[in-house]
């Protein structure tokens, strides 16, 4: 409903006099002496009628010309909002009596009803998300408070919500305290408070640590905090068991004392042969526990082979070489050795590396002759970093993808990432980080790509991008090689800690650079690989593929299509998407257990099968806690202005509701600002004007 309606002109109002004036001038002209309509008095009358017509039509259009605009006020009523928020967790199940759910629910149906009959009403429920709706099968694996507090507080924001009622247990696995997060919804919180809140008898495994990856033949330990509710008086048998061979590796007798236990156990394990070891922790169920679903945790440690090994090699220190050395080894995957060069007794086994990085070598300090026939020999990928004491005419020579032609000094130069280098991936906001890094000292010459290698990184000299490398990869003689044409990296793991407060994006690059470069080369022609080995219950299953034609160029015309089978034999097919030149697939979640895969495809008269396996793991994070945290629910609804009700009493819920004196409509008023030329109607006014005139003048025979 419009309420008010202001034109407005942009130049002094004294101006309208000039609209006016024109409008008597040309009507004037027009009619004073016309005398083709007569002079009767009905015909006058006529006259008049047409001269006024063409008096409104020209005051108009001049005032038109002003650029005259209309402001509008329109009113605007919104209904209050009620938002319904359950828990749909698991715990909620595990922590309620069946039959006391089942009427609870009831209630909750009847509390819906009542007040949708006035209000608009809108049902969310939470769990690791937050969706609209709720389905009461309690099957979400965590719970994130804040999480939903956040979802409503955007979904719903500027709106007119007049009251949120939360039912919930108060336990929260996942996100912050939401106390913090529910200070920004703008309506009174009523809670539910489901549950119980008094702890019975029961026993639990809680907080397990071990090491995620261990390597063949080491030891490791598992710790665990062993819990007793009023378990005074009681023992049982604590035990880790390899689920993959159904063998008890440790147990130990727990004698529990007081009405609250908490004690630590620690099992040092063997690893075994690389692969995943599939553990379980078991605290062996007494009767009359409250549940046993928390006496059990189960968990997985990938072994691997052995550590890949970096070998450093220089020929003078250089502070370089400690930030290579200590970022590489951030990764548990990675050992980095350091080697001074003196002469060729210095140089060690090379092929028993996985990476040479070669710091200033060749080098113009000295020359280690044998060094460049024994790295052709062992076949290992290589990084060369270039600086001020390199022999660059000796670079040019020992590798095929970089040249570097005519050298006058060195330069200072900073990053510019290349948006289309693909070997591998970095983060979204890799390219505009080291942008702002400092500048490395680089060779001041001509600098030549070769053998189809791919720049990652270009310089900046002052304020200008040039096509000269910084950071490069590609194929050297069948080996992996990147060339880092700049000193000074100490000075980015610096610069990165100073602005982050942390390493995080030279550690990406560095981790990102070894795992291209030290893997050996895998020259199948199809391999479909999982993202990860280890997945969670609530971690979509993802994986890529790539596929390689006769000259080990990636193709992906052909569909690739993969069945996943799990250890009740059921089978789940799938089909690769493609991508710019391989493929992806994004299989969703899949409940805890082992799993093994066959992907297959055909590429000309050839098929290729590739196969693999990866787990799921169990997610127990709802039965960790078998006491609802009633005091936080109140504490939510006592900070908004809300209150808290129990099961039984949500009638009196939605009469409270109803006599909150913010529960009313809302009337917004909207202004619009548009010029007056925009109103598609006055344009079919002027011409009715003008049209009702020229019909009236011909029809008493005017021209």
């Amino acid at each position: 409903m419009i309420l008010t309606l202001q034109v407005f002109l942009s130049v002094p109002v004294w101006f309208l006099l000039i609209a006016i004036f024109a409008g008597l001038i040309f009507s004037a002209a027009l009619y004073y002496k016309e005398s083709s309509f007569g002079n009767t008095k009905n015909e006058k009358i006529w006259k008049w009628f047409m001269a006024g017509a063409r008096f409104i039509l020209i005051t108009l259009l001049v005032i038109l010309l002003f650029s005259p605009f209309v402001r509008t006020s329109q009113a605007e009523t919104e209904d209050p909002k009620i938002i319904l928020l359950h828990d749909n967790s698991e715990s909620v199940n595990l922590l309620t009596d069946s039959l006391q759910l089942a009427n609870y629910l009831n209630e909750w149906d009847e509390l819906y009803q009542q007040l949708s009959a006035n209000y608009d009403v809108r049902v969310w429920s939470l769990g690791e998300s937050t969706t609209e709706g709720f389905n009461k099968l309690f099957d979400e694996k965590a719970t994130n408070l804040s999480g939903a507090f956040s979802t409503l507080y955007d979904r719903f924001i500027n709106q007119n919500v007049g009251a949120i009622v939360l039912a919930s247990d108060g336990l929260y696995n996942r996100g912050q305290n939401p106390v913090f997060q529910s200070q920004r919804l703008p309506a009174p919180i009523m809670t539910v408070a489901l549950g119980d809140t008094v702890s019975g008898f029961d026993l639990q495994v809680e907080n397990v640590r071990f090491n995620r990856i261990v390597y063949s033949g080491d030891m490791f330990n598992v710790l665990v905090d062993v819990i007793g509710n009023n378990a005074d008086g009681r023992n049982t048998v604590l035990r880790l068991r390899n689920l993959k061979t159904n063998e008890i590796i440790e147990e130990t007798q727990v004698e529990f004392e007081g009405d609250r236990f908490i004690e630590e156990y620690e099992f040092v394990v063997s690893s075994e042969e690389a692969g995943l070891m599939h553990l379980e922790l078991e605290l062996v169920p007494l009767e009359g526990e409250f549940t046993e679903a928390n006496n059990f945790n189960e968990f997985f440690v990938e072994v691997l082979d052995s550590r890949q090994q970096i070998a450093i090699l220089s020929l003078t220190p250089h502070p370089d070489i400690s930030a290579f050395k200590r970022l590489a080894e951030k990764n548990e995957n990675y050992e980095a050795n350091v080697f001074y060069l003196k002469s060729d007794e210095d140089i060690p086994q090379l092929d028993t590396f996985d990476l040479l990085i070669l710091h200033q070598i060749p080098g113009n300090v000295r020359q280690i002759p044998q060094l460049t026939e024994r790295i052709a020999a062992s076949g290992t990928s290589v990084m060369y970093v270039l600086g001020g004491q390199s022999n660059l005419n000796r670079f040019n020579s020992v590798q095929n993808i970089l040249n570097i032609e005519n050298a006058r000094g060195y330069n200072e130069a900073t990053a510019v990432v290349d948006g289309s280098f693909s070997l591998f991936t970095l983060s979204d906001n890799f390219v505009n980080v080291f942008r702002r890094f400092p500048p490395l000292k680089v060779p001041f010459g001509q600098y030549t790509v070769r053998g189809g290698a791919q720049v990652l990184m270009h310089q900046r000299i002052g304020s200008v991008d040039t096509d000269y490398p910084l950071l490069i990869y590609g194929m050297d003689r069948g080996n992996r090689t990147a060339v880092l044409t700049g000193e000074g990296f100490w000075r980015w793991k610096m610069y990165d800690f100073l602005q982050n407060g942390n390493h995080e994006k030279t550690e990406e690059l560095i981790h990102q650079s070894i795992q291209y470069l030290a893997v050996r080369e895998d020259r199948r022609r199809f391999r479909a690989t999982p993202q990860q080995n280890i997945f969670s219950e609530l971690e979509a299953v993802r994986f890529s593929a790539e596929l390689f034609n006769e000259a080990m160029e990636t193709v992906n015309e052909p569909d690739v299509e993969i069945e996943i089978k799990d250890e009740e034999e059921n089978v789940y097919p799938f089909l690769f998407s493609k991508t710019s030149n391989a493929y992806s697939l994004n299989a969703g979640l899949f409940s805890a257990g082992n799993y093994t895969y066959t992907a297959t495809t055909r590429l000309g008269a050839n098929d290729y099968t590739y196969e693999g396996q990866f787990v799921v793991s169990p997610i127990q994070l709802e039965a960790l806690h078998t006491r609802a945290d009633h005091k936080l629910l109140y504490q939510l609804s006592e900070e908004s202005g809300g209150q808290m009700f129990f099961p039984g009493q949500l009638n009196a819920l939605g009469e409270t509701i109803e006599n909150l004196p913010a529960l009313r409509p809302v009337i917004y008023t909207r202004f619009e600002t548009l010029p007056v030329i925009n109103l598609k109607w006055l344009f079919f006014v002027l011409i009715s004007i003008l049209s009702l005139e020229w019909f009236f003048r011909k029809y008493k025979g005017g021209y």
